[in-house]
């Protein structure tokens, strides 16, 4: 018998990088690296001790994350579980009186970072919890689509984990840093995904549970399940089966993710005032949106269950910048491979007469559909990049794996091998480039344009449980990551407050817009504050008109930013 070929270092070394746990491992600590750096941004900078490595970036990179870590916090001091349904920090929002926390998983999540954090006013604590939290958040999510990849038969997983971002270009490396829950709602599309090609019923359950307490965006799963069953109805019966069990079996698995969003919604601390939220976020703020088509529809269905609404009279109703629609000539050439990769990579195959996998076209249909709302809505670029790099990594190996490629790569052999291995190394190169380009680019320097206001709020007691009037929505994030101890209008989006008392709203939106010059006994009896967050850039009149209040003595000058640019007052009863 003749003895056996002694395997060389470098076959040991390719067999041990072959293992799926080592691929992991790598995936893990690499993107682990990334989202670190881009939340830090370590750099030298001169101190008064000498040059030494401090973070350039200091913020967060959106508004939001700055609420969501101190939600984190205040549960772990239990006083959102004291204000239970009526969170008294959003005065003049649906939340006031029937809150319902609807990334309560993420905020528990949070909890254990904000041990960072010594004191509510420790802003350096709270952000580095936020920073830490989401980059282990981030680290689990490029794994859990690894693992999906795997799962799916991927040879390659972990080249396509790290080339997310050449998929999905800046925008997703800025969506993956923000301290937000849809991180944790993505892992859970991801392996809702894969549940549903194993027709796996009790895990899909539990991940509809899972989804429904972290996020308000469940109804995605139910989404897929759809576009999944529609899509095979279209490609003919499974191997050995008929469309009619087929779409018996995608049946059962929706009532199941149908059962889990129940559940989730059951076991939530707020279950009734959830499905209320829920509503006037995914469907007012749709209906607000198409006022001329679906308006009336949601406005009668509203005010049949109680929410009397009026969304058919046009108000200013200012939406985040990531509910606009993708647009640009630059948006294809920042994200090539998600719009090109799906026409060019089936033009490939038919030309090589490659008939792609079942699973290959089920799940490019998904990416496809997500690519779509990415069009319609720039946040959906989050479900769009993952699900199309799963789906490029799957027409990729079926075009490797062909006859017509392996006939090529005997005609042209060093050709058919240079190809994917020069692509490959483009894709990582691409990858890094832009990831360490987004980080430099966002670097934030400071916790925002607010932070001498919020700081002055929580270090004067006096201050401390009134409510401030404040001329724009977006300002209570940073409002209360510094001074949760006062009570503000309205966060994180204006439907809420439309949606509590639209005449209100309309009050409000008038009077920042400075179109009453006496509107401050409103503010003072109608709004019941006792003090004003006022910007220049809201009314250059209203500005003005507050400093002339104040010149009369009705208002008192707290602080003012050093430019000018905004300014906080108390109200002189």
């Amino acid at each position: 018998m003749a003895e056996e070929t002694p395997k060389s270092f470098w076959d040991k070394a390719r067999q041990w990088l072959e293992k799926g746990w080592v691929q992991g491992l790598a995936v893990a600590l690499l993107t682990l690296l990334g989202m670190l750096y881009y939340q830090f941004v370590p750099a030298v900078v001169d101190t008064p001790d000498g040059r030494a490595i401090h973070a350039a970036s200091v913020g967060f990179p959106d508004p939001d994350s700055y609420y969501h870590v101190k939600m984190g916090y205040l549960y772990r001091t239990g006083e959102v579980q004291a204000a239970g349904p009526n969170f008294h920090w959003t005065r003049q929002s649906t939340w006031s009186d029937s809150f319902s926390d609807k990334d309560y998983l993420f905020h528990v999540y949070l909890i254990p970072f904000t041990l960072l954090a010594d004191g509510p006013a420790d802003a350096e604590g709270l952000a580095t919890a936020g920073k830490l939290g989401t980059s282990l958040l981030g680290m689990l999510l490029v794994l859990t689509l690894f693992a999906v990849m795997r799962k799916f038969g991927l040879k390659h997983a972990w080249l396509y984990a790290l080339a997310l971002a050449a998929v999905g270009g800046t925008y997703i490396i800025f969506r993956l840093n923000m301290c937000r829950s849809y991180l944790m709602a993505l892992m859970f599309a991801l392996t809702g995904w894969l549940m549903l090609a194993r027709g796996k019923r009790l895990p899909l359950f539990l991940i509809s549970v899972a989804y429904t307490l972290s996020y308000t965006a469940s109804h995605l799963l139910l989404a897929l399940a759809v576009i999944r069953a529609a899509s095979e109805l279209l490609l003919g019966a499974r191997e050995g089966s008929t469309r009619a069990k087929d779409l018996k079996s995608n049946l059962v698995l929706m009532a199941c993710i149908a059962g889990g969003i129940a559940v989730g919604c059951a076991l939530h601390p707020n279950s009734l005032e959830l499905m209320k939220l829920w509503w006037v976020q995914n469907v007012v703020v749709l209906a607000l949106s198409h006022r001329g088509t679906i308006a009336p529809v949601v406005e009668g269905l509203s005010n049949a269950f109680g929410l009397t609404l009026d969304l058919q009279t046009e108000v200013e109703i200012a939406l985040g910048r990531e509910l606009e629609p993708a647009s640009g000539p630059a948006l294809a050439f920042s994200s090539p491979l998600i719009f090109f990769g799906p026409i060019v990579l089936p033009l490939i195959a038919a030309m090589l007469r490659h008939r792609p996998a079942r699973e290959t076209v089920l799940t490019s249909g998904a990416a496809l559909a997500f690519l779509v709302a990415y069009m319609v809505n720039i946040r959906f670029i989050e479900y769009a990049a993952p699900f199309m790099a799963i789906a490029i990594g799957m027409w990729l190996e079926g075009i490797l794996a062909s006859q017509g490629y392996k006939a090529w790569m005997e005609k042209r052999p060093v050709w058919s091998r240079a190809l994917p291995i020069s692509g490959a190394v483009i894709a990582l190169i691409a990858s890094l480039s832009m990831w360490i380009g987004t980080s430099l680019s966002y670097r934030i320097p400071d916790y925002g344009d607010l932070e001498k206001a919020g700081r002055w709020l929580q270090s004067n007691p006096e201050a401390h449980g009134k409510v401030v009037w404040h001329d724009r929505w977006d300002d209570f994030t940073d409002l209360i990551f510094f001074a949760s101890e006062c009570d503000y209008l309205i966060g994180l989006d204006p439907t809420f407050f439309y949606a509590h008392d639209s005449k209100r709203y309309k009050d409000w939106v008038e009077i920042k817009r400075g179109k009453r010059r006496e509107f401050l006994d409103t503010v003072k009896d109608d709004f019941e504050a006792d003090y004003i967050l006022a910007r220049r850039g809201s009314s250059e009149y209203f500005y003005h008109r507050l400093h002339e209040y104040a010149q009369q003595g009705r208002l008192e000058l707290c602080t003012r930013a050093n430019d000018d640019s905004w300014a906080l007052y108390r109200i002189v009863r």
